[in-house]
C-alpha cells in the first residue's frame, strides 16, 4: 500500500505541476503583446507567400505575353514593334473591368491607400483587395507596364494583416500594428531586406516608432523574408557591383548627385500626380482608361524599351556601367513619364522600384561625367548609380532612413553607407524643402486627409497616462 500511495502522491504532484505550468502558458498566451506577436509572425509568413504569389503571376505574365517569363527587355528584340505597343494596352484592357468592378482600391501604387485605411478606418482593409491587386499587378507588369512590384507586395501584405488582425478580435491600435507589420513583410519580401522592410513599415506608412509597434513589425519582416529566400534563395535582387570610395574629393559629386535627386524627386510626384488628375478627367469609361494610358506606354517603349515592366535588367546595366550617358539622361525623364502614363490611367504597381530606376539612370550619369572630366581619383559609373538609387527612394518617400538601410542590406557593403548617408539626407532635405508632401501622402492630401493629424492622433494612442505624469 505504502508503494502504491508513493505512485498516487507522485501523479497527482506531477498532475499538478502540469496544471499549473499550462494555466501559466494559457495566461501568458492571452497577454495582448504576446499576442500581437505570434499574429505577427503570421502575417509576415502570410505576407512572403502573397509577394511569392505575386512573383510568380508576372512570370506566367510574361509567358503569356511576350513568350519568355525572363526581363522584358530581353523579349522586345524577338517580337514586332507592333507587339511592343499593343502588349500593354492589352494589360491595360484586362486589369480595368478588374479593377473597377472588383476592387477599386487596388489601382496604383497601393501605400497611399494603406495609410489612408489606417488614418480612416482604422486599418480596415477588405481582404478581396489582396487577391484583386495581385492579379491586377501582375497582369500590369507582366504586360509591360511601368512600374514595380513591391507597391502591391505591399498593398497585400497590410490587407492581409488586416483581415487576420480582425479575425483575432484585435482592438484598433492592434488592427494598425498587423496592417503596418504585413507591409513591412511585403517590402522585405520583394529585396529580401528585412530591416529595410520595417523601417518603410514604421517611418512611411504607419509614422510611429512606438515599442509597441516596433517589435510586431520586424517580426513580420524577418518571418516574411524567411519565406521568400526559403523559395527564391539568398540571390540579391540586382547585380551590385564593387564598392570603393577612390578618394574623399569624391564626396563632392555625391553631394551634387543628392541635391539632384532631391529635385528629381519632387519632379517626379509633380509629374505622377498631374497624370492622375489629366486621366481623372478625361472622359472616357474609367475601365478603359488603362488600355489607353498602355497604349501611350508602348509607343515610349518603341524608342526606349528600357521603360517597360520592372526594368531589373536595364538597372542591371546601369550598374555594370554599360549604358551612355546620353541614354541615362533620357531614361530620367522617360521611365517618370512611363510610370506616371501606367499608374496614372489606372494601372496597378509600385513606385518604389520606378524611383530606383530613376536614382540608377541619374547617379549613373553623374558617374560617367566625373569619369570623364573629374580631376582626382574616382570610382565607376555604376557605384554612382548605386547610392544614386538610395538617394531617390529616399527623397521620394522622405524617408532616409529607409534609403540608407535597403542599400546597404542590398550590398552588405559597408563602404558605401558614407556616401548614401551624405546623398540620402540631402536628397530628402532639398525633396522635402520644395514639397512638404512625399510621393505617398500627395494623394491624401488631395483627398483632404490631413496626415499630420492623424499622426498627432496615433501617437496619442500609444501615449499612456504614466508617462505623460512622469
Amino acid at each position: 500500500m505504502t508503494g502504491t500511495k508513493k505512485v498516487r502522491t507522485g501523479w497527482l504532484r506531477a498532475r499538478r505541476n502540469v496544471d499549473l505550468a499550462t494555466g501559466r502558458f494559457f495566461r501568458l498566451a492571452q497577454d495582448q503583446q504576446l499576442k500581437i506577436l505570434l499574429l505577427a509572425a503570421m502575417v509576415g509568413i502570410v505576407a512572403g507567400l502573397g509577394a511569392v504569389g505575386v512573383r510568380e503571376l508576372i512570370s506566367l505574365g510574361q509567358w503569356g505575353f511576350w513568350g519568355s517569363s525572363g526581363d522584358i527587355l530581353e523579349s522586345v528584340s524577338r517580337v514586332g514593334a507592333w507587339r511592343v505597343v499593343l502588349i500593354p494596352a492589352l494589360g491595360g484592357l484586362l486589369v480595368g473591368p478588374l479593377v473597377w468592378f472588383l476592387a477599386r482600391d487596388a489601382s496604383g501604387h497601393g501605400v497611399p491607400e494603406v495609410v489612408q485605411a489606417l488614418l480612416m478606418r482604422g486599418g480596415r482593409i477588405r481582404g478581396r483587395v489582396a487577391l484583386v491587386k495581385g492579379v491586377a499587378s501582375a497582369l500590369t507588369l507582366s504586360s509591360g507596364g511601368s512600374a514595380g512590384r513591391e507597391g502591391p507586395m505591399i498593398q497585400i501584405g497590410a490587407s492581409l494583416g488586416s483581415v487576420i488582425a480582425q479575425k483575432g478580435r484585435l482592438g484598433e491600435n492592434g488592427v494598425r500594428t498587423l496592417v503596418a507589420a504585413g507591409a513591412a513583410g511585403g517590402l522585405a519580401a520583394a529585396f529580401n531586406a528585412p530591416i529595410a522592410g520595417s523601417l518603410f513599415a514604421l517611418e512611411v506608412v504607419l509614422g510611429d516608432f512606438a515599442i509597441a509597434s516596433f517589435s510586431p513589425v520586424v517580426m513580420a519582416g524577418v518571418a516574411a523574408t524567411v519565406v521568400s529566400r526559403g523559395v527564391y534563395g539568398d540571390a540579391q535582387v540586382f547585380d551590385i557591383p564593387q564598392y570603393a570610395l577612390v578618394s574623399a574629393a569624391e564626396f563632392v559629386p555625391y553631394v551634387l548627385l543628392g541635391l539632384l535627386a532631391g529635385i528629381v524627386a519632387v519632379l517626379f510626384t509633380v509629374f505622377l500626380y498631374s497624370q492622375e488628375r489629366v486621366w481623372e478627367r478625361l472622359a472616357a469609361p474609367p475601365w478603359i482608361k488603362p488600355a489607353v494610358g498602355g497604349l501611350f506606354v508602348g509607343l515610349v517603349a518603341l524608342l526606349f524599351p528600357e521603360i517597360l515592366g520592372i526594368g531589373h535588367l536595364a538597372m542591371d546595366r546601369m550598374l555594370e556601367g554599360h549604358v551612355g550617358l546620353g541614354l541615362l539622361l533620357a531614361l530620367v525623364i522617360m521611365k517618370i513619364v512611363a510610370t506616371s502614363l501606367t499608374l496614372g490611367s489606372g494601372g496597378s504597381g509600385g513606385v518604389f522600384v520606378p524611383s530606383l530606376f530613376v536614382g540608377a539612370a541619374l547617379g549613373g550619369a553623374i558617374g560617367i561625367a566625373v569619369g570623364q572630366w573629374a580631376p582626382f581619383p574616382h570610382g565607376g559609373p555604376g557605384a554612382y548609380a548605386l547610392v544614386g538609387m538610395g538617394a531617390m527612394v529616399a527623397a521620394t518617400s522622405h524617408a532616409p532612413l529607409t534609403g540608407i538601410v535597403i542599400m546597404f542590406e542590398l550590398t552588405g557593403d559597408y563602404e558605401i553607407i558614407l556616401p548614401v548617408m551624405v546623398a540620402c539626407i540631402l536628397s530628402t532635405v532639398i525633396a522635402s524643402s520644395l514639397k512638404e508632401e512625399s510621393i505617398y501622402t500627395q494623394k491624401l492630401k488631395w483627398k483632404g486627409i490631413s496626415l499630420r493629424q492623424g499622426r498627432e492622433e496615433n501617437i496619442l494612442r500609444h501615449l499612456a497616462v504614466a508617462d505623460v505624469l512622469q
